[in-house]
């Protein structure tokens, strides 16, 4: 049997994968929502006061133990915190196939979300401009009203879901179970994907590098999006987020599928080889203005290098020491 555990982040509740559930379900033989200490769902009522550091990760090695008895192999799934906690989760069990992290939350915070999306916009709103090709316009507008839109419901969401319970005892919960997550990046050997847009509100892109520099994993894939905010799983075009979550949890290669109009995207695929080099294959969908209007470029190469090693003071290698 096949498993998949997903987990939600922090104040969200299991609603969160509503739109991702018809699609992965009829892909395992059990599908586990890992439900926060504490939370709920949209229409019921938190109970904060049992959301703690070492509750969430008991309950959660609770979570990865039913399925290991039942399947026999695991996916998991993570999102914000949650990602933070897939890490936690692939660690523990030699029986996790796959890990996708979408906008883990190591690390944090992100200033400047409004700037970052009305710049996004303009930029957008120009090449619209600029576009003689009609389906390019159109598909350029389209995604620019997206964008606005994903930055009102990302406030709207803020205000409404976690605003009021913003409060100091599940900040510090949150910042223990990130510290305490982080420390087992190392542990992960399973395949890596992390999922991290170029709008996040919160997020920093140096979170998800240091996935993918300390993990043990020998294959990691980066999927980075132009227009996409820390809540991809359910604002802007989440149809793209799935096909990606898809795409890795089936042991795809997200490398190779073919992106739409107007989708901008980089894609950073290493597989790590016996004789210790590291095979590399980059993708990049982007939009580009030239004199004759606007195109899009969609890239492709492949390399290979040695991975760096990093040394202290002393130059002793510490590569594969945990921090």
């Amino acid at each position: 049997m096949t498993g998949l555990l997903l987990i939600h982040g922090f104040l969200t509740c299991t609603d969160d994968w509503d739109l991702f559930l018809p699609v992965l379900e009829p892909m395992y033989d059990k599908v586990v929502l890992f439900r926060q200490p504490g939370h709920a769902r949209a229409d019921e009522k938190p109970r904060y006061r049992e959301f703690k550091c070492n509750t969430a990760f008991d309950s959660l090695e609770a979570a990865v133990r039913e399925l290991e008895r039942d399947c026999d192999v695991i996916d998991i799934a993570g999102h914000s915190m949650g990602g933070g906690m897939a890490i936690f989760a692939a660690a523990i069990s030699v029986k996790v196939r796959r890990a996708v992290l979408l906008a883990p939350a190591l690390k944090y915070p992100r200033p400047g979300s409004f700037a970052r999306h009305k710049s996004a916009v303009n930029r957008l709103r120009r090449l619209c401009e600029a576009s003689k090709e009609q389906s390019l316009k159109d598909a350029t507008v389209h995604t620019a009203d997206n964008v606005e839109h994903m930055f009102r419901e990302s406030i709207a969401m803020f205000r409404k879901r976690l605003f009021p319970h913003w409060s100091p005892h599940n900040l510090l919960t949150f910042v223990r179970i990130m510290h305490r997550a982080e420390k087992y990046i190392p542990k992960v050997s399973c395949p890596v994907t992390v999922l991290w847009g170029e709008l996040d509100e919160f997020i920093p892109r140096r979170s998800a590098e240091t996935v993918l520099a300390r993990s043990a994993s020998k294959e990691k894939t980066f999927i980075r999006y132009g227009a996409v905010g820390h809540a991809m799983m359910y604002l802007g075009d989440v149809r793209i987020i799935l096909r990606d979550v898809a795409c890795a949890l089936a042991g795809e290669n997200p490398c190779d599928i073919d992106t739409g109009e107007c989708e901008e995207r980089i894609v950073r695929r290493m597989v790590a080889k016996d004789d210790g080099t590291v095979e590399i294959t980059e993708v990049m969908s982007a939009l580009k203005q030239t004199d004759d209007g606007v195109t899009e470029v969609k890239e492709r190469r492949s390399y290979t290098e040695r991975p760096r090693i990093r040394k202290n003071k002393n130059d002793e290698d510490i590569s594969k020491i945990d921090d």
